[in-house]
């Protein structure tokens, strides 16, 4: 079977910065603020520095995720146009629906929201359709050919996870940040990893450096600053010097092509066998990715 990635965005902001948030599902079809459409472009310049080609677009029917989509796309010209599918469209929160936080908690309980924030088993009187969202989602894995954009809500995107069988996230559970994304990868046994969740375009003013699907052979990176701007490029050398039990395939080592021979020399001390590319091993990514930049770019 060949390798496949499905990356998974949640969409931009849909409440200005005062604006206290809600609960907001399908039936509340809401814009995206000012700072959600730029969430998107971040995203979009994001994946183009990554030289991503996605085969296939696939994106919810509501205004937010379809913002959120043409806001990616204009940064990939050569990407094909998003299919709007049924089933990436947000859970319905029922008597919740469009109420502030605070009342559904009231109403639920914090057992019933953490079971569906950790386990997406869904509180009382909301609708979700579980059965048919899990076969939707593992259909696409088993089918999909190359790399595939799916822009979605957070509801919705929680049972991508639940299809793959990988729903041991870490502290964030199951939740995706909005302008943020995660990577499911179907490796060439057909068996599916969890590569990355919650991964955002830019990261405060902290330089952020990311593979792109395929991080175990040779591949071009980029380096934004906080201003979501492509800031310098840099061809790298990637080595896989081990697997993570949890995570599968991951960076042992990388150095700056432009780089001097001293500093070619120090980096691997820099990094040792420890996995810096991905979450969830023990080790601050931030600081791991700190230390890559400033060993790639001095």
């Amino acid at each position: 079977m060949p390798e496949s990635a499905f990356v998974i965005v949640r969409h931009g902001n849909t409440f200005e910065a005062a604006e206290a948030p809600r609960r907001i599902g399908a039936a509340t079809d809401l814009p995206l603020t000012a700072a959600g459409h730029e969430q998107g472009e971040a995203l979009g310049r994001h994946f183009a520095a990554l030289d991503w080609n996605f085969a296939q677009v696939l994106v919810s029917p509501l205004a937010r995720t379809r913002q959120t989509a043409q806001a990616i796309l204009r940064h990939l010209p050569k990407v094909s146009q998003p299919q709007p599918c049924e089933w990436l469209r947000e859970i319905d929160h029922g008597p919740d629906e469009n109420r502030p936080e605070a009342d559904v908690l009231a109403r639920i309980g914090y057992d019933a929201l953490a079971a569906w924030d950790e386990h997406a088993v869904p509180p009382p009187d909301w609708h979700v359709d579980a059965p048919a969202r899990i076969a939707a989602w593992r259909d696409l894995f088993s089918t999909a050919l190359g790399e595939v954009l799916i822009v979605t809500s957070n509801g919705a995107a929680r049972f991508g996870l639940v299809a793959a069988g990988l729903t041991e996230t870490g502290p964030a559970g199951l939740k995706l940040r909005t302008g943020s994304y995660g990577i499911i990868r179907r490796e060439r046994d057909g068996v599916l990893r969890l590569a990355d969740w919650g991964a955002p375009a830019v990261t405060g003013n902290l330089p952020v450096l990311r593979a792109p699907p395929f991080p175990w052979a040779d591949a071009t990176v980029s380096v934004s600053g906080g201003d979501g701007r492509d800031v310098r490029r840099c061809r790298v050398l990637v080595r896989a010097r081990q697997r993570c039990a949890r995570r599968g395939p991951v960076l042992g080592r990388a150095l700056g092509a432009g780089t001097s021979r001293r500093r070619r020399a120090q980096a691997p001390r820099s990094f040792g066998n420890r996995c810096h590319a991905l979450p969830g091993c023990g080790v601050d990514p931030a600081v791991s990715q700190q230390a890559l930049v400033t060993q790639a770019h001095r």
